[in-house]
């Protein structure tokens, strides 16, 4: 019976720690030479975190949640100099590549779950995407008592 309990719980705890997922999120910025990098955790329930610094010391906090599935998602943040911005993403459900607009006008694109290739970004591509997937999630802004400075929620 005492091994019965023992793999029951060894069973149960292996089940429980797979309740999240956290992987490496890196990206840049269209202000000049910023760049960042912190995590997203992801949690079964659809809902996740990120927290990321940049390499000029600004240290940004934020939520998120997916929509359709894993698929894609959309979330809002809060950086300590005072900027919120919104941000969209697309998942495979272990990487993925994502695009936010600050409510001062700069933008950034990131990725998560994969060491990034920057190469020359186009900004206006990165603005036209994150436009077109808010578009399509503007029915699930879940964040705005937390972040009502970022672009969505102050409109």
């Amino acid at each position: 019976m005492k091994i019965l309990s023992k793999l029951f719980l060894i069973f149960a705890l292996i089940i429980l720690s797979g309740c999240s997922m956290t992987l490496p999120v890196q990206g840049v910025s269209d202000k000049s030479n910023e760049v960042f990098t912190g995590t997203a955790t992801g949690y079964m329930s659809g809902k996740g975190d990120l927290k990321i610094n940049t390499n000029t010391g600004l240290r940004c906090v934020g939520e998120f949640k997916y929509i359709d599935g894993f698929e894609k998602g959309v979330g809002g943040f809060s950086c300590s100099d005072g900027r919120q911005g919104d941000f969209t993403f697309t998942s495979t459900g272990v990487a993925g590549k994502g695009y936010a607009l600050l409510n001062d006008g700069n933008k950034a694109q990131f990725l998560f779950g994969q060491v990034p290739n920057y190469s020359e970004v186009e900004w206006d591509h990165v603005q036209r995407v994150h436009e077109t997937l808010s578009a399509q999630m503007k029915d699930s802004i879940f964040y705005c008592d937390e972040y009502p400075k970022t672009p969505k929620c102050s409109k």
